[in-house]
């Protein structure tokens, strides 16, 4: 399984922890893992070892205990890359069973967002703020706006406006 996954998701991190009843043990890790967090040498730590694995295994419990009984999971998980630099993840884990049905390892890909969403937000403050002044442009407050005078709508409240001509 982790040959196949490994030569078919080339670009995407992939990782496999082993699960035992006293620790789960970080057993596998392919090149772009390596890339995504920085990390290297911990393959067979405990996964409280390994600080991405932490931000799942701690952070996230009601995510594992779901794989661990038979769901897949998907998630966006928010990491920190070992020279501090944060990221993003979409993460997909999904439980690995052995011939008797029990579940043995946990198989995790995560493909990197933090490129996307840096762009995203990008875009956002470009189509809300002024690009010299820095200020919030037309569009910004036209949407306050609306939100004001909706919640005003709704709890029966007033809203105003004051208009300032600076130009003379």
């Amino acid at each position: 399984v982790i040959e196949k996954t490994n030569g078919t998701i080339a670009s995407d991190s992939v990782f496999v922890v082993s699960i035992d009843e006293s620790s789960a043990r970080l057993t596998f890790v392919n090149e772009a893992y390596r890339r995504l967090t920085g990390f290297d040498g911990e393959v067979g730590g405990t996964v409280i070892e390994s600080a991405p694995m932490r931000q799942l295994f701690v952070n996230r419990p009601a995510f594992v205990s779901m794989v661990l009984s038979g769901h897949a999971v998907r998630c966006d998980l928010a990491g920190v890359r070992a020279d501090g630099v944060p990221y993003v993840a979409d993460t997909y884990l999904s439980a690995i069973r052995s011939e008797e049905g029990e579940v043995t390892h946990i198989l995790g890909i995560q493909r990197d967002r933090t490129v996307e969403d840096n762009l995203e937000s990008e875009l956002h403050f470009m189509a809300h703020y002024d690009e010299l002044t820095q200020l919030p442009n037309r569009k910004l407050f036209l949407e306050h706006l609306d939100k004001a005078t909706r919640r005003a709508a709704r709890f029966r409240e007033k809203v105003g406006v004051m208009f300032l001509d600076l130009d003379g």
